[in-house]
């Protein structure tokens, strides 16, 4: 089974590995520029909670570097690992044209993000990431948490064989509703993240400052969002969060996660500073459209983004 991973970044090189070790012949689109020799193998660490990491390598079948190099290959599966920004309708329209049929998997970032782009629906999987993975020296570390696995959803067959690839290369899947999963964990997410870079990469800083309580205000303002994009009730969770409550959860985190969050967010999102913005810019033009205040998102846009750049 020929795979593609479009993007050889810690998310995709992480996916390329589990999907391989599954039994999948997986290659990679790549800009030129970023074009690797064929015999480059891929260093993974996963993280555990207890004891040394396990390293793992890999080296995939073939690199690209072109839409038009992949139409002599019969994809089975195409899975998009790069950031939402970075695609354009044009682009994966041209995408789809050199894949033959192969089931398309997104892992978008963003209510709106499929939909813009209008791949085949009859075609499409989407995903919801349940990874943590950041590039470290030569490799990449990731960290599969516990009990949390891959939602997928989409056409039953193409859904079901990409479940079953994931789950046999080591990788719990399970078939779900992904927008909707996507939707509230990035509500929650992604407001947390900024704040956390506007109070300089440090939980105390973010404790002690004016940044917790926006974030907060953030959250619920892009979960109601969410609700009203997606037509459905919002989860409880997001409702209910208050300072004491993410205080508490950041120290019990400090025992179940293996590293250091502060460190991996800043590793990671600074990375994708633009499609975290994209995110919250997002949910501002939403909020707008359905007649939903969002003044503390609005905020943190400002002041993260729009003051840096004197805006």
């Amino acid at each position: 089974m020929n795979v593609l991973i479009v993007g050889a970044g810690a998310i995709g090189q992480v996916f390329g590995f589990h999907l391989a070790q599954g039994g999948a012949r997986v290659s990679y689109l790549v800009r030129k520029s970023h074009a690797l020799p064929s015999s480059r193998a891929f260093h993974l660490d996963r993280l555990r909670r207890w004891g040394r990491p396990r390293t793992d390598a890999f080296r995939p079948h073939r690199f690209f570097t072109s839409l038009d190099e992949l139409r002599a290959e019969q994809w089975a599966q195409v899975w998009l690992c790069v950031p939402s920004p970075s695609l354009e309708t044009d682009w994966v329209t041209s995408l789809v044209a050199a894949t033959g049929d192969a089931t398309l998997v997104f892992l978008p970032a963003g209510l709106e993000v499929v939909d813009r782009l209008a791949p085949p629906k009859e075609r499409t999987v989407v995903g919801l990431i349940s990874l943590m993975s950041r590039s470290s020296g030569l490799g990449v570390s990731y960290w599969l948490p516990p009990m949390v696995t891959l939602v997928l959803e989409g056409p039953e067959q193409r859904r079901a064989a990409a479940v079953k690839l994931l789950r046999r290369g080591g990788c719990a899947a399970v078939s779900g509703d992904a927008r909707r999963a996507g939707a509230f964990g990035s509500a929650v997410l992604i407001p947390h993240v900024v704040a956390l870079e506007a109070a300089g990469w440090s939980y105390r800083a973010l404790a002690q400052g004016p940044w917790l309580t926006d974030s907060l205000a953030a959250t619920r303002e892009a979960s109601a969002v969410a609700a009203a994009q997606l037509g459905t009730r919002q989860p409880l969770g997001p409702r209910l969060l208050r300072p004491w409550v993410l205080r508490l959860a950041l120290w019990l985190a400090r025992w179940a996660v293996p590293f250091s969050l502060e460190e991996f967010f800043q590793a990671h999102f600074t990375k994708v500073r633009r499609q975290s913005e994209a995110q919250l810019r997002e949910y501002i033009a939403l909020g707008k459209r359905a007649g939903q205040p969002t003044p503390a998102i609005e905020r943190l846009v400002h002041q993260v983004f729009e003051v840096e750049r004197g805006a």
